[in-house]
């Protein structure tokens, strides 16, 4: 069974590379369906910008909306998870990087502290709204593509920016409570998470949650915008579309590998999900490449 997150839920997803940790990935969410994406943290910060319509981010238990220009700092270790319901066609892109390549020798230790105090404020996530900024973070495509000298160089330009601009503005962070997280939802993610190729019942997450069914399925349609089996089986086709792109399975196999009782409930639910068959995901997926 693959695994994305551990039992604490911190992403398992590798980012960069161990001498260059920053990723720019392109709008990924799009080509799945309603586009939700599984509650998930990690170490690496993520930056989320706008090139389409609107969204909306979970970050704990608060909920960021932002639309077509905007770009949303989320704070390293922090739980979320992405939603597009608010515009189907609506297209973000993320960009995540290590803290580690903000804190090197060539800062001087006045620069070095204005950072650490920024990435150590007790905030989750911030909305910057500035053209140039976001600009910059949409011409880094073009850079991906035909700057691979200078890539490196022009990554660091747009965080340093980033980080300029939450200290210039520091008096826009609005201090979130962290300890706010939900830890029975918590333990219902990371159940959904480690089981998802198994049965899973309405009945066993009431159990996590120490409530009744009725009462869970509404608890976690509030904090998740899903109810359970809904969630389950999304999450089930997010497992899939990563096995389909990245081996060679049969999708009778990964149907049973991501907990389907048939390949047919399966191609039933991915295409209702995706809008494509696995069979077509799979050959648009290896075209894109």
């Amino acid at each position: 069974m693959e695994k994305f997150v551990d039992e604490k839920l911190h992403e398992l997803t590798k980012h960069g590379e161990d001498e260059f940790p920053i990723a720019l990935y392109g709008d990924s969410y799009y080509l799945y369906g309603n586009r939700f994406y599984y509650s998930h943290y990690h170490e690496e910060i993520e930056i989320l910008f706008v090139v389409q319509g609107e969204i909306s981010v979970d970050v704990n238990e608060n909920t960021y909306r932002i639309k077509k220009g905007d770009i949303l700092f989320i704070n390293s270790n922090n739980l979320h998870w992405i939603k597009h319901h608010l515009d189907e066609e609506a297209k973000v892109e993320p960009l995540l990087f290590s803290p580690k390549i903000l804190r090197n020798n060539i800062l001087s230790y006045k620069t070095d502290d204005i950072i650490n105090n920024i990435l150590n404020t007790n905030f989750e996530a911030l909305i910057i709204k500035d053209e140039k900024i976001f600009n910059d973070l949409c011409n880094l495509k073009n850079s991906k593509k035909n700057n691979q000298k200078l890539i490196e160089l022009d990554y660091l330009l747009v965080i340093y920016e980033i980080i300029n601009y939450i200290y210039k503005n520091k008096e826009l962070i609005e201090v979130k409570n962290q300890g706010k997280k939900n830890e029975n939802l918590l333990k219902v993610l990371n159940y959904i998470y480690q089981n998802y190729s198994s049965q899973i019942k309405v009945e066993n997450l009431a159990s996590i949650m120490g409530l009744s069914e009725g009462e869970t399925s509404r608890t976690f349609k509030k904090l998740t915008g899903q109810s359970p089996m809904d969630y389950v089986i999304h999450y089930r086709i997010k497992i899939a579309t990563i096995l389909l792109k990245n081996t060679s399975k049969s999708i009778t196999d990964i149907a049973f590998e991501v907990g389907f009782s048939s390949s047919n409930y399966f191609t039933i639910a991915f295409k209702k999900i995706t809008g494509l068959t696995p069979s077509e995901y799979k050959k648009h997926t290896s075209v894109s490449l």
